[in-house]
């Protein structure tokens, strides 16, 4: 009888392990289905946010670009620039800024590879480390920051329309 009741005890114990353990495991696959759920509502509202803030950009982008430049000016301008090159000494009035409603002077007959093309060529030459490296010891002191700080928003500018045209 006491070997019976000991049986009987140590198999209500078992019984009682084993609840426990189906309980933590439930517990614990409850708790990776929040954790994924979780992630999922954090993945979607970062999509969200993403493809509002590429759609703000782009309608900037479309409201203050316009392709107003004809061939002549861009070639005028990118000659410009380079002759930053053969300066002595180069102050903020010397560098030919681009038309801020236009910063890749795009023209209207621009296609995508005509826009891909200024793109790159704008970053390579507006990029601010860029900048600095070809004209940095060329800038006149006095105007440095503030051409530097032009420079950067330049490169801002057209960077934002790399996200744009892209």
């Amino acid at each position: 009888e006491r070997a019976a009741r000991e049986a009987e005890d140590r198999k209500l114990r078992e019984l009682e392990a084993r609840r426990a353990k189906t309980k933590k495991a439930q517990k614990e696959m409850m708790e990776q289905l929040r954790r994924k759920q979780e992630e999922e509502i954090a993945h979607r509202e970062h999509q969200q946010r993403k493809a509002s803030a590429e759609a703000k950009i782009r309608q900037k982008a479309a409201s203050i670009t316009l392709a107003t430049a004809t061939d002549a000016i861009y070639e005028s301008h990118v000659a410009a620039y380079e002759r930053l090159r053969s300066m002595d000494q180069i102050a903020e009035s010397d560098v030919p800024w681009p038309i801020p409603s236009n910063v890749l002077l795009l023209t209207p007959r621009d296609d995508a590879g005509a826009r891909k093309k200024k793109i790159v060529r704008a970053i390579s030459r507006w990029h601010p480390d860029k900048f600095n490296a070809a004209f940095g010891a060329k800038l006149v002191e006095t105007e440095r920051d503030a051409i530097m700080a032009r420079v950067r928003s330049v490169s801002d500018a057209v960077i934002e329309l790399r996200q744009v045209f892209n």
